[in-house]
């Protein structure tokens, strides 16, 4: 589920980066990018080599891990000389990639379950959810700030802003909130992708209770196709509903390692120019790509004179 995990990162305003390396005029491997330019942050959306990269031979550090070294540490440089403060990168607890991006200093701060609801759903809707108005921004925050332990705050560097770019009437995005008095104790975010509606709950520490009318409110209002389940993502640090949400009948599909990188840059950097890609292998890149020229390191000769 790509297109909803990438979707739950704090981004706003997409615009797509790629860089491309390729060793002796043949492309070697690519990076695709999301610029997050109003919140100052980049995102990792995918990671290529070419079929002809082999991998690891032998238990050694194989061509296609420093191909994806050389990738993800020019992504590193190019956000930070742009002005991006993070880079994140979500993906499946068994990729690979995970061991690269930590050696160039990525952090892993949070993990999602992510679980299938079958369709129909069985419970009653009600009717305490509604949808999200721009007056529950700071309230959405503030239990935000009240569910989140203190690193995944600061790896997200969410502002009350975040939560009013998710209103509902962007064509891909939905909120829903449950209030008590003048408090919002409940929200829950709905991303709509190809596979499936994506929820992303949160519930008050007191009020977890909640959980179970907040997901059949929202799934009476979404009105999904019952040929496509739902998805509910689900952090760690709120495994607490897993219980509740066997009401549902839910099935665990799989798991994510969310993952920042923090850039540090003193003063902005003009962006270095970068070797254009050949005639013969431009087809392989959109127009405007940004490449790099990807070599292995030789050794030093030292003089024996």
């Amino acid at each position: 589920m790509p297109d909803a995990v990438l979707s739950a990162l704090p981004i706003t305003r997409r615009e797509r980066r790629s860089l491309v390396a390729y060793d002796d005029r043949t492309v070697a491997g690519s990076i695709d990018l999301v610029d997050d330019p109003v919140n100052h942050r980049w995102v990792v959306s995918r990671v290529r080599t070419s079929k002809h990269i082999p991998d690891a031979e032998d238990g050694s550090y194989g061509l296609r891990s420093r191909v994806w070294q050389e990738l993800i540490a020019e992504a590193i440089r190019s956000a930070g000389a742009a002005g991006a403060k993070r880079l994140h990168a979500v993906l499946d607890d068994d990729c690979p990639l995970i061991e690269t991006l930590q050696e160039t200093g990525f952090t892993a701060y949070a993990h999602d379950r992510v679980m299938a609801i079958p369709l129909p759903i069985h419970t009653d809707s009600t009717g305490v959810t509604r949808r999200q108005e721009s007056s529950d921004v700071w309230a959405v925050h503030h239990l935000y700030h009240q569910v989140t332990p203190r690193p995944v705050q600061y790896a997200e560097a969410f502002t009350s802003n975040y939560w009013g770019r998710i209103m509902p009437g962007h064509a891909r995005m939905r909120a829903y909130v449950i209030e008590d008095g003048l408090e919002v104790v409940a929200h829950c975010r709905v991303v709509l992708t190809r596979q499936g509606p994506a929820l992303y709950p949160m519930v008050h520490p007191g009020s977890r209770e909640l959980i179970v009318p907040l997901i059949a409110d929202v799934v009476a209002d979404l009105e999904p196709a019952p040929e496509k389940p739902l998805y509910l993502v689900i952090p760690d640090y709120l495994q607490e509903y897993a219980t509740a949400l066997q009401e549902f009948d839910v099935s665990e599909t799989g798991c994510h390692t969310r993952l920042v990188k923090y850039t540090v840059v003193a003063r902005r950097m003009q962006m270095r120019s970068l070797e254009e890609i050949g005639s013969e292998v431009v087809e392989h890149a959109p127009a405007g790509t940004a490449t790099l020229t990807y070599a292995p390191a030789r050794e030093s000769k030292r003089d024996t004179h």
